[in-house]
C-alpha cells in the first residue's frame, strides 16, 4: 500500500543572527555547534547579505545542506539525505516560503517526486520515478493535507486506482 503524505520543507537548519556586520561586509561567519572545532554552519555574506549557507547536520566535517539566499531572503536549498555526498531533496523558495519541492526517493542523484506549494502548503505531488515521462502516483492537498491519491500501479500512464483520505490521513475510500 502506498501511503499519501505530506512534506513539509518551511524552513531548514538553524538561523545565525549576525548584527555587528557592516553593510558592505563581505565576511564568512562560522559556528560550531558541537564544540569540536569544526565550523557545522557557515554563513557567506556579500554587501552585508547573506548570499549562501552551508551546514554539517551529522557533524562528520561535511556539509550536506546547502541554503542559497537573495536580498537576504531564502531562494533556493538542496539537502544530502542520507548524507553520500549526493543532493536528494531540492526546493525552490518564494518569498521565504518553499515553492517547490524534488525528492530523490532512491538516492540515486535524479528526482522521484515533486511537490508544488502555494504560500509554503503543501498543494500537490507527482512521483515520476527517476524523471520519467509517466507519473506513477499524483498527489491532491488541501490545506496541506492529502485528501486524494490516484496510482498507476501498471506503469502504463493511466490511474487505475483512486485513494480518498479523510483529514486525518487515513483511507475513507479506494476505488
Amino acid at each position: 500500500i502506498l501511503l499519501c503524505f505530506a512534506v513539509f520543507a518551511n524552513g531548514c537548519g538553524p538561523r545565525i543572527s549576525i548584527s555587528n556586520l557592516s553593510p558592505h561586509s563581505n565576511e564568512d561567519v562560522g559556528y560550531d555547534s558541537n564544540d569540536d572545532g569544526t565550523n557545522d554552519v557557515v554563513s557567506i555574506y556579500k554587501n552585508g547579505y547573506v548570499v549562501k549557507a552551508v551546514y554539517d547536520r551529522n557533524f562528520d566535517g561535511k556539509f550536506d545542506l546547502t541554503e542559497y539566499y537573495q536580498n537576504g531572503i531564502p531562494s533556493n536549498y538542496e539537502s544530502d539525505e542520507n548524507f553520500d555526498g549526493i543532493p536528494d531533496l531540492w526546493a525552490t523558495m518564494k518569498f521565504g516560503y518553499v515553492a517547490k519541492l524534488k525528492i530523490d526517493s532512491d538516492f540515486n542523484g535524479i528526482p522521484d517526486g515533486e511537490y508544488e506549494y502555494k504560500n509554503g502548503i503543501v498543494s500537490t505531488g507527482l512521483w515520476r520515478p527517476n524523471g520519467s515521462n509517466a507519473p506513477v502516483r499524483l498527489e491532491l492537498y488541501t490545506n496541506g493535507v492529502c485528501y486524494i491519491e490516484l496510482i498507476d500501479s501498471q506503469g502504463d500512464g493511466v490511474f487505475e486506482q483512486t485513494n480518498r483520505y479523510s483529514f486525518y490521513g487515513m483511507i475513507e475510500k479506494t476505488e
